[in-house]
Order: structure tokens, then C-alpha cells, then sequence
């Protein structure tokens, strides 16, 4: 955590959610009047809950549903567990899956690490998220982490979209069908190289147009990007990017240091390259509607460091966590059973 002198004020002005020098806020101008000074003072309290955590005040429920809720949460995650992914192409990659609490309710959420890095450098992140109720899966991709290593070359990462992040997918989709997770909530968390992973991997996924037998992807929803890069070895993400149905269609976070030009010029880039097709919401419909969110601390760490400085590390994960709250669990995507429409 911060220091016990930071401050946490959310102000009201322009729809983005900060989180700078030390505070976090939301922007987004706000009319004259009790009505508009009662929306304030809501949005307000709500917006502060999404900075520190879960909110403060219980709302009144039945007894019976408020003691399980109670034993739920005391209950603990089930243990991580180590898995062997086998990709189209016959690559093995080795894993670690932190299986969701909720059942079909249950939100999956994909890690992608950075070049150079591996799926330990999300653990905490992970163990965070699980302690949530998510369903988190960490991979190492081919050439990293405990998976054989070898120089990788502008084709290896087409692979890695098309064969790694689809044997990952496809080990959601089983949990999916026995009713461990819902994969049509589906959240990809990328740091700096892994963000293009991610981004593109939605693309990707986006590009599976419905069947008549069935979905065969569209399941990507919401992305993070930690100090996402717009560039790395030959794949961009300027393509996706400009993709109508990655800009229309999803929610997305960025985090970055500010404190770093570089970092904070491209992550700028990707941010704005969603902010326009983003339109604010009113004060009132912020919570339910704004979809669109960055946080900026004011520190030159970016990536795997920035995410677990010690400093930064409970409130990103806090940030990370309400934004998946509030555009994914909130949400209630419908559960189905869902086989590969081109599998027999």
C-alpha cells in the first residue's frame, strides 16, 4: 500500500479513471444544483470504492444469504495448479491455473507476460484475482519460462497467437463446459510485448464470425494493458487497433507509469486510439456505462515492476480487479455449453 499520508480524492470532470501523484480520480463534469451535487456525492463514494477496494457499507439483506455469503468468503481459493498445454503445432506449454470459486459464474482471465518475462512475474496478480473468484490462467509462451527456449523470430509470435493463446482458449472452454468458468466473460491481461499479444489475440478471436452450430469465438470482453507496447519483433498492434469491432466492442484499462516519456508516449498512443470511440457518459451512468479507464502512476516503472512494486502493487490490483467487476461481473453474460462448431 501507499503511504498513510497519501490522499484518495475522487473528483468528477472528464470519464477516465487516474490513479496520479499518489491520487485516484474520475473525471467527468458535473451540472449545478441538489441534483447534481447528490450524483456527485454517490458517484463519489462509489468511484472511491473502486480505488481502495470493496465498499465499506453492507446494504441491508436477508440473513440466510448474508451468513453464506459470509462462510463463502471465508472459505479459501482451491489450490493453483500446474497444467500442459498442447498447442496445434505440438508445442507443449507449461502453465499454472488458479481455478474460479464461482462456478459458471466465474470470470477467466488470461495472463500474458512480456518478453524476457514468464508467468511468474503475474503470480501475485493471479492469486489476487482468484482470491476474487476468478478463474486465472498464466501461460508461459513458447521459447520462455519452463517451456524450452529458443531466439524468437517475428513468425514465432504469429504462432503465439494463433496456436499458444488458442490452446489456452481452448482449456477455458473445457472448464467452461463443466461449468467451472464462463468464457463468454473472457478478460485478456497483457504487460508491455504481452499487451500486443493480447490486443491482437482479440482480433483475432473477434474475427471468428457465429455459425449456425454454434459461437466460435467473440469471447474476449474487456483488456488490460500494462504498459502496452505498440510494437515487437515485426507484430504491431496498430491493425488491431483500427479494428472496428476491437474498438466497438470492448472494455478496456490501461495502466502505465507516467514518469517514464517513452512508456507513457505509447500507452498514450493505445489509450487514445480507443477514446474516441468511447464517448463519456453522463455523471449519473458512469458506473454502469464507462468502459473505457486509465492509471497512471507517477513513477517511471513500467510492466512486470510497475505491477509488483510494493508501492503500486494493492492498488493496481485493486483497479484491476473493480474494472473486471464492473464491466464483466456486473454484466451477467449468459452462460452456455459450448462446443467447437468445427469439431465433430
Amino acid at each position: 500500500m501507499l503511504s498513510e499520508k497519501r490522499t484518495i480524492v475522487p473528483l468528477i470532470s472528464s470519464g477516465l479513471f487516474d490513479f496520479q501523484s499518489e491520487q485516484f480520480y474520475m473525471r467527468k463534469t458535473i451540472g449545478c444544483g441538489i441534483f447534481s451535487f447528490v450524483v456527485y456525492a454517490i458517484a463519489s463514494w462509489m468511484l472511491l470504492t473502486f480505488a481502495v477496494g470493496w465498499p465499506a457499507i453492507a446494504f441491508a439483506a436477508d440473513e440466510k444469504t448474508a451468513a453464506k455469503s459470509k462462510d463463502e468468503e471465508n472459505e479459501p481459493p482451491p489450490k493453483p495448479k500446474a497444467v500442459t498445454l498442447t498447442t496445434a503445432d505440438q508445442i507443449p506449454l507449461k502453465a499454472t491455473y488458479y481455478p474460479g470459486s464461482k462456478e459458471e459464474n466465474s470470470i477467466p482471465i488470461i495472463l500474458v507476460h512480456a518478453t524476457k518475462g514468464d508467468r511468474s512475474d503475474l503470480e501475485d496478480l493471479a492469486l489476487y484475482l482468484q482470491g476474487l473468484g476468478h478463474a486465472v490462467i498464466a501461460p508461459d509462451l513458447r521459447g520462455h519460462g519452463e517451456n524450452p527456449h529458443f531466439t524468437i523470430k517475428p513468425a514465432d509470435y504469429d504462432a503465439i497467437i494463433a496456436h499458444d493463446m488458442e490452446a489456452v482458449k481452448r482449456f477455458l472452454r473445457d472448464e467452461n463446459n463443466e461449468k467451472k468458468l464462463n468464457i463468454d466473460a473472457l478478460c485478456i491481461v497483457g504487460v508491455g510485448s504481452g499487451a500486443v499479444v493480447a490486443i491482437n489475440y482479440a482480433r483475432a478471436d473477434w474475427s471468428y464470425l457465429p455459425l449456425s452450430s454454434g459461437k466460435q469465438g467473440q469471447d474476449v470482453k474487456a483488456l488490460v494493458m500494462i504498459s502496452p507496447d505498440l510494437s515487437i519483433k515485426g507484430l504491431g498492434a496498430k491493425d488491431a487497433l483500427a479494428d472496428p469491432l476491437i474498438r466497438a466492442n470492448l472494455s478496456v484499462l490501461v495502466i502505465y507509469g507516467e514518469k517514464n516519456s517513452k512508456a507513457a508516449k505509447e500507452a498514450k498512443l493505445v489509450y487514445q486510439a480507443f477514446e474516441r470511440y468511447h464517448p463519456t457518459p453522463p455523471p449519473a451512468e458512469a458506473l454502469e456505462k464507462q468502459d473505457l479507464f486509465k492509471v497512471t502512476p507517477a513513477t517511471a516503472l513500467q510492466g512486470a515492476k510497475l505491477l509488483n512494486e510494493e508501492n503500486f502493487k494493492s492498488d493496481l490490483q485493486g483497479n484491476i480487479g473493480k474494472f473486471i467487476e464492473l464491466r464483466l461481473v456486473k454484466k451477467a453474460f449468459p452462460w452456455a455449453l459450448r462446443r467447437n462448431p468445427l469439431e465433430k
